[in-house]
Protein backbone atom coordinates (compact mmCIF):
# COMPACT_ATOMS: atom_id res chain seq x y z
CA UNK A 1 0.00 0.00 0.00
CA UNK A 2 2.77 2.45 1.20
CA UNK A 3 3.86 1.77 -3.02
CA UNK A 4 0.33 3.34 -3.76
CA UNK A 5 0.73 6.34 -1.81
CA UNK A 6 3.72 7.29 -3.24
CA UNK A 7 2.58 7.15 -6.67
CA UNK A 8 -0.62 9.12 -5.58
CA UNK A 9 1.73 11.76 -3.97
CA UNK A 10 3.79 11.81 -7.27
CA UNK A 11 0.83 12.34 -9.16
CA UNK A 12 -0.50 15.38 -6.81
CA UNK A 13 2.80 16.80 -7.18
CA UNK A 14 2.78 16.86 -10.67
CA UNK A 15 -0.55 17.88 -11.51
CA UNK A 16 0.09 20.74 -9.24
CA UNK A 17 3.36 21.77 -10.45
CA UNK A 18 1.25 21.46 -14.12
CA UNK A 19 -1.28 23.71 -12.69
CA UNK A 20 1.15 26.40 -11.24
CA UNK A 21 3.05 26.78 -14.83
CA UNK A 22 -0.55 27.11 -16.54
CA UNK A 23 -1.99 29.68 -13.92
CA UNK A 24 1.65 31.95 -13.82
CA UNK A 25 1.58 31.28 -18.28
CA UNK A 26 -1.65 33.04 -17.91
CA UNK A 27 -1.02 35.49 -15.74
CA UNK A 28 2.20 36.91 -17.61
CA UNK A 29 -0.47 36.61 -20.79
CA UNK A 30 -2.90 39.05 -19.10
CA UNK A 31 -0.28 41.65 -17.68
CA UNK A 32 1.15 41.32 -21.44
CA UNK A 33 -2.17 42.49 -23.08
CA UNK A 34 -2.81 44.74 -19.80
CA UNK A 35 -6.17 43.01 -18.62
CA UNK A 36 -7.71 43.06 -15.27
CA UNK A 37 -5.71 39.89 -13.30
CA UNK A 38 -8.35 38.29 -10.96
CA UNK A 39 -9.14 34.46 -10.28
CA UNK A 40 -11.45 34.49 -13.28
CA UNK A 41 -9.68 35.95 -15.79
CA UNK A 42 -6.65 33.57 -14.61
CA UNK A 43 -9.06 30.57 -14.76
CA UNK A 44 -10.52 31.78 -18.13
CA UNK A 45 -6.93 31.81 -19.59
CA UNK A 46 -5.96 28.88 -18.47
CA UNK A 47 -8.31 26.25 -18.49
CA UNK A 48 -7.28 25.98 -13.85
CA UNK A 49 -9.54 25.47 -11.25
CA UNK A 50 -10.36 28.60 -9.31
CA UNK A 51 -10.82 26.32 -6.07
Amino acid sequence: MSERVERLRSSWNSRTSDSLEKARSAINQLIALEDEVTFAAVHKVSGVSKN
